[in-house]
């Protein structure tokens, strides 16, 4: 069995060198021959099985394509088309097909073949498919294939040449025994023996000559190995050197690279350091500036107070209007008793008349008496209020110096750490322009409330003058009364002149305050403007050198961006560089790996041939 076996393994390699079978698998199924047309499978046409009709015809094909065609095809022998099982008919037809092909030559192995069909007869007739590749037209394709077998193939291949060529010359010997042995002589057999012991001798010399040459052959080849085992050798030698090379050059690369990013690391590492120093210094300032807002904040709550009691007073002299309506009824009455007294039959009755509403005029005059006097304290309220104003715009005044001194102190600071000062100075400007906003108002609140002041303090003092004038009239008249009436009027007289010096007293009083209340308003409105003035001109000057420091520092902070943002595109590149390079030189390692392996087994194929 095993040498059945390897003359199946020797022909299955001899088949191989056809074209059929490099886009075909070969099977060696022997358990399809006792199953003869029973089972119906799908020959694939990627799987061929050696055991099958459909496999002889293939190779009786390649040899010879203009005799075994479509005609003989096994699908022709009621059987479907690419079926991959054993046909009985098909293969005798293909077997006799075969022995016509070789002039019936080798009817004993064939007549074998065809009584019973087994894997010893499909050896025998393979070996006959190998004997008309060789005898076919393109032969010389087909030594040079079986050159290119294994050294075991080509010797079996040899001796089923030697063999099928004594079946040969046996048949010959029987045939003409049985043809002519009744007519033949002794010297004709003596003669045909000699003529085939010369054909014998000449395909002897053949069968040398081609010994010689096959010798030859392998002498070159094993000369060409012998070469080849140098040269890998050499080559081998030349490429350890050379990955040794590259792999000390690359690693001490990737060492200086490996310490360029541990610099570049700690460069990194203390700069996200100085960043957060620098967000705990921000924070702090900016809790500073939070402490600041809300002082600010009270002083405006404090300016709303004072606000409350201004329109408290606005309330107070809108009541004052009312005494207007009350002198223009008072002036109406005094055109009624002009009329009276026109009229002199009634002089006493209207005399009585008018000396009640003289009474009613004392009592005018004391309520206006007591009007004036609330004047005077909301007067002297404004003057406080003022004064607290005054005390307001000090308190400014000294917290602006502070913030200067605080300013000076942080642009020192920025002096050091060039990162907070964009910042500082942001807020520090935005407190300014608030300040600036601030003064500005308390300022058109100021004039307001001295506009209206005055406009009041005007209105009043043409009130004073209707007054006056009513008065005179109203004098004049009782004068005229009083001429009349001597001796009825002397107590009223005294009465009225009291209540006229007590009049003129107020008025004096009231000019007094006014006077004194104009110089007061002008002198805070001067004090003022004046420090309002240089303090807008310290803001303006503070700021137009705080914007050109904060231009500066803007500048400077753009180009340390701008550096910060170039290091970290150099950092990525030179990081993705060397992981480029990194995988180079995986891939050259693992290529130079395989490269080795493969000239390892190169070798071991050429030693393993020449030990054989």
């Amino acid at each position: 069995m095993k040498d059945v076996r390897k003359e199946i393994n020797h022909i299955k390699e001899f088949i191989d060198t056809f074209c059929f079978a490099k886009n075909v698998k070969i099977v060696t199924d022997e358990s399809v021959l006792k199953k003869i047309n029973k089972t119906s499978k799908e020959n694939n046409t990627s799987v061929v099985n050696l055991y099958s009709s459909y496999a002889l015809w293939l190779c009786m094909n390649e040899i010879y394509p203009a005799w075994f065609d479509l005609s003989i095809h096994p699908a022709q022998f009621d059987f479907e088309a690419q079926k991959n099982v054993y046909n009985k008919d098909a293969t005798e037809c293909l077997i006799k097909y075969l022995n016509e092909y070789h002039e019936k030559k080798y009817d004993k192995i064939i007549n074998n073949a065809l009584i019973n069909i087994n894997t010893l007869t499909f050896i025998d007739i393979y070996n006959l498919v190998i004997l008309a590749a060789l005898v076919s037209d393109d032969k010389q394709r087909h030594i040079t294939n079986i050159l290119s077998l294994k050294h075991e193939t080509q010797k079996y291949i040899h001796k089923i040449i030697e063999y099928l060529e004594k079946e040969k010359n046996l048949n010959q010997d029987n045939k003409l025994l049985t043809h002519n042995n009744s007519e033949i002589n002794i010297e004709d057999i003596n003669e045909t023996l000699k003529n085939e012991i010369k054909q014998l001798k000449k395909k002897i010399k053949d069968l040398e000559t081609e010994n010689e040459n096959l010798s030859n052959s392998l002498t070159e080849k094993t000369k060409i190995i012998e070469e080849n085992k140098v040269v890998i050798e050499n080559f081998q030698t030349k490429l350890n050197t050379s990955v040794e090379t590259t792999k000390n050059k690359y690693i001490t690369q990737i060492e200086e690279q490996d310490k360029k990013i541990h610099e570049l690391q700690n460069k990194l590492e203390k700069q996200f350091k100085d960043s957060s120093q620098i967000e705990k210094e921000l924070k702090n300032k900016i809790k500073e500036l939070e402490d600041e807002q809300n002082i600010l904040k009270q002083e405006n709550q404090n300016n709303a107070t004072l606000q409350n009691k201004i329109n408290i007073y606005k309330g107070k002299l809108d009541s004052l209007l009312t005494v207007q309506n009350i002198n223009k009824e008072l002036e109406d009455k005094l055109k009624n008793n002009t009329q009276k007294m026109v009229n002199m039959e009634q002089e006493i009755e209207k005399f009585k008349a008018e000396t009640t509403k003289l009474k009613k005029y004392e009592e005018k005059i004391e309520e206006i008496n007591a009007q004036l006097e609330k004047a005077k304290t909301e007067c002297e309220k404004l003057k406080t209020d003022n004064e607290e104003k005054n005390k307001t715009l000090q308190k400014l005044t000294i917290d602006l110096d502070n913030k200067t001194h605080s300013y000076n102190l942080l642009k020192k600071e920025q002096n050091t750490n060039n990162l907070n000062t964009e910042l500082s100075n942001v807020n520090q400007s935005e407190e300014l322009i608030r300040l600036q906003k601030e003064n500005e108002k308390l300022r058109n609140k100021i004039e307001s409330d001295t506009n209206k002041e005055s406009k009041r303090v005007k209105e009043l003092e043409k009130e004073l003058k209707d007054l006056k004038e009513i008065n005179n009239n109203l004098k004049n008249e009782v004068l005229k009364d009083t001429n009349n009436n001597n001796a009825q009027t002397n107590p009223q007289q005294e009465k009225y002149e009291a209540q006229n010096e007590k009049i003129i007293k107020l008025e004096a009083e009231l000019l007094i305050e006014k006077k004194n209340s104009t110089i007061i308003e002008e002198t805070t409105k001067n004090k003022l403007t004046k420090e309002f003035n240089a303090a807008l001109q310290i803001f303006k000057e503070q700021l137009q050198i705080r914007e050109k420091e904060t231009e500066y520092y803007k500048e400077t902070m753009k180009t340390q961006i701008d550096t910060f943002k170039d290091e970290q595109k150099l950092l990525s590149d030179i990081i993705h560089n060397l992981g480029l390079k990194y995988k180079q030189l995986q891939t050259y390692n693992l290529c130079l790996k395989n490269e080795i392996t493969g000239i390892k087994l190169r070798t071991k194929a050429c030693t393993n041939s020449d030990n054989k």
